[in-house]
């Protein structure tokens, strides 16, 4: 029946690795390369530059060269992604170390740690459990030239050989990434692990909800600070109260969702019994 405090709060070593991460993000993916003609088209090419800060292996073993960090650095780290819009890309390559650790391909996991294989995210078309892959349709975003994908849903976690999927290109409405279409085979199965063998498809949720929270947060920021130099009748627009209290119901969205996040973290790494409940209020 005592009390129980939880510290929701970054501890310096953590915030420190995530402001390295923040800067490197600012200056190489302003979010307003997107608004070129090449749209995020390039984001690939400097990924290396997030290689040399250990960003793939954050949450990998040591015995792989990663920095053997837990979950909590591998989620400050998707908000970051989010807020720089990064090519779905870094998602897939932090996930898929974990995963080839995880199913005790060191060798394979040591290159994706080194940024020596690049590692795509893949999408199914439906809810296809990952040990009955045969036949499904599957999405690949961005990841072209990308010789391995990573695919994950409630089931499970499958890696996956891209080429074996026979990808072909298809029209995507956002010019800064590129959409392509497969077809899921077992021969492309390189590795899988169930929901019920690991909780790494939680955490990958947890992951794409920190991006979400990261968009979130850019977003607000954005409307905040045009609120505040955008004038109309003589006054900034951020002084008439419709648009001050939109801007408020960003805010206090975006804090409550970080408060969610951060419960949702704690819970999936330390193996509480209400985890789950905690990741789908955080969904």
């Amino acid at each position: 029946g005592g009390q129980v405090t939880i510290d929701l709060n970054p501890t310096p070593e953590q915030r420190e690795i995530v402001e390295a991460l923040r800067t490197a993000l600012a200056h190489e993916f302003p979010v307003a390369r997107l608004r070129g003609t090449d749209g995020g088209a390039h984001d690939a090419r400097k990924l290396p530059i997030l290689t040399d800060l250990g960003t793939w292996g954050l949450a990998a073993p040591e015995r792989v060269g990663g920095l053997g960090l837990g979950l909590v650095e591998a989620m400050l780290a998707g908000i970051a992604f989010g807020r720089h819009l990064l090519t779905p890309d870094a998602l897939a390559t932090l996930l898929a170390a974990r995963l080839a650790a995880a199913l005790g391909q060191d060798r394979l996991a040591q290159h994706i740690v080194r940024g020596e294989q690049r590692v795509g995210l893949a999408n199914a078309l439906d809810d296809t459990p990952v040990d009955q892959v045969d036949g499904a349709p599957v999405h690949l975003v961005d990841g072209e030239g990308a010789p391995l994908a990573l695919m994950w849903n409630d089931h499970g976690l499958l890696l996956l050989h891209r080429e074996a999927l026979q990808p072909r290109s298809v029209p995507a409405t956002d010019r800064s990434i590129t959409l392509q279409r497969g077809v899921l085979q077992e021969q492309a199965v390189l590795g899988r692990l169930t929901a019920a063998e690991s909780p790494l498809a939680h955490e990958a949720t947890l992951l794409l909800c920190a991006q979400l929270l990261g968009m979130a947060e850019a977003t607000r920021d954005l409307a905040v600070a045009y609120a505040g130099t955008r004038e109309q009748f003589g006054r900034p627009i951020g002084s008439f109260q419709a648009v001050k209290h939109r801007c408020a119901d960003m805010a206090i969205g975006a804090k409550a969702l970080r408060a969610q996040l951060g419960m949702a973290t704690l819970a999936l790494q330390g193996g509480w019994p209400d985890a789950a409940l905690q990741l789908d209020a955080c969904r």
